[in-house]
C-alpha cells in the first residue's frame, strides 16, 4: 500500500487497517506452513505494509499531541495577559500567543491537505 494513500485516510482507519493486515499476515504464515503459499513474497510486501501503516499511525498521534499542546499554550499565554503589568511581558505574551497560533495554522493547514 502506498504512503499517500495511508495519509488520505483518518487515523481510525489506518489502525483498522494495520489489523486487517495483521490478520493477512498472520493467513499467509499459515498458507506458508501447510504449503499453500503462492507467492512467499507478500509475506515481506505485508510486512512492510504493516510498518509504514503504524508510522503513520504514529505521525498523527505525534500530531494530534502536538496540536493539543499549542492550544493549551495559546489558552494559558491568553489568562496570563489579562494578570500583567509590565507592558514589555505584555508584548512578548502577545508575541508568543501569535507564534503559537500561526504554527496552529500551519498544522491545520498540513493537516487538511493530507
Amino acid at each position: 500500500m502506498k504512503v499517500n494513500k495511508l495519509r488520505d485516510l483518518s487515523k481510525q482507519e489506518v489502525a483498522r487497517k494495520i489489523d486487517e493486515l495483521k490478520q493477512e499476515l498472520f493467513n499467509l504464515r499459515f498458507q506458508l506452513a501447510t504449503g499453500q503459499l503462492d507467492n512467499p513474497m507478500r509475506i515481506r510486501e505485508v510486512r512492510k505494509d504493516i510498518a509504514r501503516a503504524k508510522t503513520i499511525h504514529r505521525e498523527m498521534e505525534i500530531n494530534d499531541r502536538e496540536v493539543d499542546g499549542l492550544k493549551e499554550e495559546v489558552s494559558n499565554l491568553t489568562s496570563q495577559l489579562g494578570t500583567l503589568d509590565n507592558p514589555r511581558r505584555v508584548k512578548q505574551v502577545k508575541k508568543n500567543i501569535a507564534k503559537a497560533t500561526t504554527m496552529l495554522k500551519k498544522m491545520e493547514i498540513k493537516e487538511g491537505q493530507a
